[in-house]
């Protein structure tokens, strides 16, 4: 199997196993269903005839072409497009030859974020908090630290939110925006990530602010 590196594509060998004569049953598989905008896609190829040219698309881009292995495989990965001002975009990553051999697969590209409903509310409130873009996935917690100075964050409570679902990490959690008592006034960071621990702005996190009036 090819070895292959370029500025669109990074190609590592591995050995598939399929012989020369599958090409009919051509196929490419994901790493991930779901990435991150800015993640590598990483895929492999099989069953195409031995070192024939294949090229690679998302959606209508053309990513590269290049020679599959002697066995037909071939292995890579190569960094997913930005979105704009899209959430989230499905395509089909396409694998195909001058012969009309075609292998595809749905390759799902997401921000990351967390959406508050309603998007306005007091700190007692119930609101449904919907993560997405962890595409880790794991549980999900939400840490709430009282803004001391620009440097110094008291963390006051962690909340264990749940379990993220489906092949991008999305969730929806029902809860009061701040599950505090009798909560000082001040600036209420709230970090969303899956660590049960409180490590601030640090792995893969999302923050919001609840601002808590003084009381008159």
């Amino acid at each position: 199997m090819r070895f292959r590196t370029t500025t669109t594509l990074l190609a590592a060998a591995a050995a598939l196993g399929i012989g020369a004569g599958g090409a009919s049953a051509a196929t490419v598989k994901l790493d991930r269903a779901c990435v991150r905008a800015a993640q590598p896609i990483g895929f492999t190829i099989a069953g195409f005839a031995p070192e024939e040219q294949v090229r690679v698309l998302l959606g209508a881009n053309f990513i590269d072409g290049f020679a599959v292995g002697t066995d037909g495989g071939f292995a890579g990965m190569f960094a997913s497009p930005g979105l704009g001002d899209l959430p989230r975009l499905s395509s089909t990553l396409t694998v195909t030859n001058d012969y009309g051999t075609t292998a595809t697969a749905q390759q799902i590209v997401t921000t990351l974020g967390v959406t508050m409903t309603p998007a306005a509310a007091r700190p007692a409130s119930r609101v449904s908090f919907r993560p997405f873009g962890f595409v880790e996935r794991g549980t999900i917690y939400a840490h709430y630290a009282l803004t001391k100075s620009d440097t110094v964050h008291k963390l006051v409570r962690t909340v264990k939110l749940g379990a993220l679902k489906g092949p991008c990490g999305d969730g929806l959690f029902k809860v009061r925006q701040l599950p505090l008592r009798s909560p000082r006034s001040g600036v209420y960071e709230i970090q969303f990530d899956a660590s049960k621990a409180y490590h601030r702005q640090q792995g893969v996190y999302v923050e919001r602010t609840v601002f808590v009036a003084p009381k008159r």
